[in-house]
Parts: structure tokens; C-alpha cells; sequence
């Protein structure tokens, strides 16, 4: 993927968010940001689906172009539970087997990166053909979470190989910047995360955000730098990593003169 059509489609999100930023409070942004992220390694060359057109469960979503007919995807779900792992797939298995047009079936366990998970098949009918889909699902810190990839049952031998890739690559974590290897890589993205936070604090961080000035100067850079810095971590990832520090931009109330020049003081008295 090309950094320019990478910038374009991290820059989506943010599309999508600018006609509600005037609307949303401080609390409400602080409240939007997750306690555990998830994200997947998707294949290499798939393409972002708009997030604007995904249902709400649907987190992301990956697909494969082609010239014509069933295009191959994959994409993570997320939804809040509360029974056990063992339990949601007993749920999942009374729903698609209700369904006569569909054939469903447990295929056994995969050790993930964050876990050991359940993968099932289903199969169903298209305008294109049959289908199948192979699901992976993690039951976790009360949530489901449920990959999903889907193709031409004709094309799976020839993408196997790719969504049990994406498949083990599954992560859950507290802290995105903390999965990456390299330390000095994770100190340097904290660095301008930090600089990034500040700026906002000098400013209305929703008034910051609609500023062309602000977006040229400092937004835009630090998304190529994303998605060229950090590419080896994955579209997900990146994509996980611009949508939190935006939410935590918003969520910042600007400093006046009189408590700036106060938590001065507090810093400096012994």
C-alpha cells in the first residue's frame, strides 16, 4: 500500500468524526476510549473498507479486490459478554445451525497471540457462488472477540494460508504503543505523542482540530509518520493508534493563564 493511499484512508476516520467534533464534550471523548485494544495483521495489499459503512459491532474490515465477483475479506467484531468462551460458542453454534441454508462446524482450537481461540466454518450460498467463511473467536475481559474471513469456497485453498496468518496474529492489549518491539521506536512515538498532547492544551483540542494551520502542521505529519514509521506493525494498528491519540486530544481542556502559571508553582515549591 502506497503511503499516499494509506494517509488518504487513516484520514477517514477523521472525515468521518469532523461534523459531530463542535457536538461532543470533553467527557464524551474520554469515555469512548477502550480499556483493551484489539487488532489483527491483515494480508498484505488488502484494502481498508470506509469505516463509515461498517456496522457498529464491526471494528475493521479488510478486502481483496478483484475485477469482478466476491471479493475475499476479513474483519474484527468486538461485543460485550458475560459468560465464558465454551458458553458463546454453544450460542454461536444454535444460531447458524437454525439457519438451513447455512452448514456450521467447530474445526478445534488456534493459539493466538493473546490466547487460545476457537475457529469454525460456515458455509453458505452467494449470487457468486458458494461461501465460506472461517471465524475465529476469543472470549476476553467480558468481550467477544470474532475474526472473521470470507471467500469463494473455491478460492480458500489459496487464501488459507493468509487468514491463518491474520488469524494467530490476534492481539489484546492496554497500551498499542507497548506492542511495539523496539524500544527506542516506543519512546520515540510516546515523545511526539507527548508534543502533540501539549500543543492541545494551549488551544481548544475541538477548535485545534478544525484548524487547517493545526491539521498541516502537526496532524497530517504525525499520520505519514504513522503509516511510514511504524508500517511493519500493521494497517490495524496504525489505524487503532491515530483513532486513540485523537480521542485523547479531544478529551484535553485547555490550560488557562492562571492554572498554567499555578501548576508552575505547584511544580516548583519543595
Amino acid at each position: 500500500m502506497s503511503l499516499i493511499k494509506a494517509v488518504f484512508l487513516a484520514l477517514l476516520f477523521f472525515s468521518a468524526c469532523l461534523p459531530s467534533l463542535k457536538a461532543e464534550s470533553h467527557e464524551q471523548a474520554s469515555e469512548q476510549r477502550p480499556a483493551y485494544f484489539c487488532y489483527f495483521l491483515p494480508p498484505k495489499g488488502w484494502d481498508i473498507v470506509d469505516p463509515r459503512t461498517l456496522s457498529p459491532r464491526v471494528q475493521i474490515s479488510f478486502f481483496k479486490k478483484k475485477s469482478e465477483g466476491f471479493c475475499p475479506s476479513i474483519n474484527l467484531a468486538i461485543e460485550h459478554v458475560d459468560i465464558s468462551q465454551s458458553e458463546y460458542l454453544k450460542a454461536v453454534k444454535n444460531i447458524q445451525e437454525a439457519d438451513r441454508a447455512n452448514r456450521w462446524r467447530h474445526l478445534g482450537k488456534v493459539h493466538t497471540t493473546c490466547g487460545v481461540a476457537e475457529l469454525t466454518e460456515i458455509d453458505t450460498q452467494s449470487d457468486w457462488g458458494p461461501v465460506r467463511m472461517l471465524q475465529l473467536i476469543l472470549v476476553k475481559h467480558g468481550n467477544a472477540y470474532v475474526l472473521t474471513a470470507a471467500a469463494l469456497k473455491k478460492e480458500i485453498p489459496q487464501l488459507y494460508r493468509e487468514f491463518q496468518t491474520a488469524f494467530r496474529s490476534l492481539q489484546i492489549t492496554e497500551d498499542l504503543i507497548s506492542c511495539i518491539p523496539q524500544m527506542e521506536r516506543r519512546e520515540s512515538l510516546k515523545t511526539v505523542e507527548n508534543q502533540l498532547m501539549s500543543c492541545c492544551q494551549s488551544m481548544d483540542a475541538q477548535e485545534a482540530f478544525l484548524d487547517l494551520a493545526f491539521q498541516e502542521k502537526h496532524w497530517i505529519p504525525f499520520q505519514a509518520s504513522i503509516l511510514k514509521d511504524y508500517e511493519d506493525m500493521g494497517a490495524h494498528w496504525q489505524f487503532l493508534v491515530l483513532k486513540d491519540l485523537q480521542s485523547q486530544l479531544l478529551s484535553i481542556k485547555k490550560t488557562s493563564a492562571p492554572e498554567a502559571e499555578s501548576t508552575l508553582e505547584a511544580d516548583l515549591s519543595p
